[in-house]
């Protein structure tokens, strides 16, 4: 699968922690060909001993997409689902990372507005936490 920037130029799909990088209005035009394609990673919530999973530490998490494609087909939305679907099935495949798993239950969503050239989807997802252990006292 091949991704695109403005310029339609081949490029990575590049990824962010927790927001994409804020620019400057003065700055937007040359920081706009540089963002499109990417994802972020954000952590909407955790709960510790959540009661809705058995007592277990879950974190709320959304990966969020975003691409550009200026095509007349409107072929973006095919691209965003194509690469929202192989992220779920790499987690459906093996949900461990580390000490950490995920919620086989993952939901795709899109952006409802006509935004395009520019196509934005996520997925949500739950992942299980490590076990925080008591220490013993003296």
């Amino acid at each position: 699968m091949e991704t695109y920037n403005r310029n339609g130029d081949r490029v990575e799909l590049k990824g962010y922690q927790q927001s994409i990088p804020m620019f400057l209005p003065i700055d937007y035009e040359e920081t706009e060909d540089t963002l499109f394609p990417y994802f972020t990673v954000v952590i909407n919530s955790v709960m510790y001993n959540n009661p809705e999973a058995d007592g277990s530490n879950t974190a709320h998490v959304m990966v969020i997409f975003g691409i550009y494609d200026d095509d007349e087909k409107m072929r973006g939305y095919f691209t965003l689902s194509a690469i929202m679907q192989r992220v779920i099935t790499r987690v459906m495949k093996n949900n461990l990372m580390g000490l950490f798993y995920c919620d086989k239950k993952m939901r795709m969503e899109f952006q409802e507005d006509n935004t395009a050239p520019q196509f934005f989807g996520g997925i949500e997802m739950i992942w299980y936490l490590p076990e925080i252990e008591m220490e013993e006292i003296e």
